[in-house]
């Protein structure tokens, strides 16, 4: 699971962090979800989320490539388009599209995709690198 950090910037402004390293990779399949955090009531999103690519994934096996996009499970891509984040993409931040989803209450997820073979065996990672964090910013408003 990601792990999180929680920051106030001000009375009313928050911004949220969450850190996926390469090994939270591990189901079965090509693509897997992996939970951010849920946004407080009465939040209102700040722009889209930006994503870190701290570290490119890499492997030495199967997987070629993998993407990472940012969003709900309703809206998988809704704050953050899906972006390369594999052994020759770009490595560095970039930031997500203006946002169409309501951030009160919005479970934000990051959603990866490999190409080549599963991420993992449900136990374990088949990746060998990679790390990602994803930051959202967002007004509370006041009771």
């Amino acid at each position: 699971m990601a792990s999180v950090v929680k920051r106030a910037l001000g009375n009313y402004i928050q911004l949220w962090t969450a850190t996926i390293p390469y090994t939270d990779l591990i189901d079965a399949a090509t693509t897997q979800a992996v939970a951010c955090f849920t946004l407080p009531a009465n939040a209102t999103l700040l722009g889209g989320a930006e994503v870190d690519v701290v570290t490119l994934f890499a492997d030495a096996g199967s997987i070629s490539a993998v993407t990472v996009q940012v969003g709900s499970s309703g809206d998988p891509d809704g704050l953050f388009t899906a972006t390369g984040a594999f052994t020759g993409d770009t490595l560095g931040r970039l930031v997500g599209i203006y946002p169409a989803l309501v951030g009160d209450g919005l479970a934000v997820e990051a959603v990866f995709d490999a190409t080549g073979a599963n991420f993992g065996d449900a136990a374990t990672t088949d990746l060998d690198a990679g790390q990602v964090v994803v930051r959202q910013m967002f007004f509370v408003a006041p009771d």
